[in-house]
C-alpha cells in the first residue's frame, strides 16, 4: 500500500492510497471503530477534513478544490471492516 495523500488535519486518518494498481480512499470511523475504504474508479470528490476538499482521479491524481455544493462521496458510501489489516 502506497499513501498518495493524507489529510492535513492532524487528528484525521483520511488518506488516498494505491493498492495493487487501484486507488482507494480510506478513513477510520471513530464512532463505530472500524475502517472504511472507497474504491476510486472515476473522478470523485471527498471531504478530507472539516474544510478540506479534494478531487481524486482513478489514476491517483489529487487536487485540492473549493468546497463543492454537490457530488461529495459521503463516509457512509465506504465499505467498512473492523480492523485496518482487513481493508484489502
Amino acid at each position: 500500500m502506497k499513501t498518495i495523500y493524507r489529510s492535513s488535519r492532524p487528528d484525521s486518518e483520511f488518506s488516498i492510497v494505491k493498492v495493487a494498481g487501484e486507488i482507494y480512499a480510506i478513513d477510520q470511523d471513530t464512532l463505530v471503530g472500524g475502517w472504511g475504504k472507497y474504491h476510486v474508479d472515476r473522478t470523485s470528490i471527498f471531504q478530507a477534513g472539516s474544510d478540506e476538499f479534494i478531487s481524486v482521479t482513478e489514476d491517483g491524481n489529487v487536487t485540492p478544490i473549493e468546497a463543492p455544493v454537490v457530488g461529495v462521496v459521503f463516509f457512509g458510501d465506504f465499505d467498512f471492516v473492523d480492523d485496518f489489516d482487513d481493508l484489502f
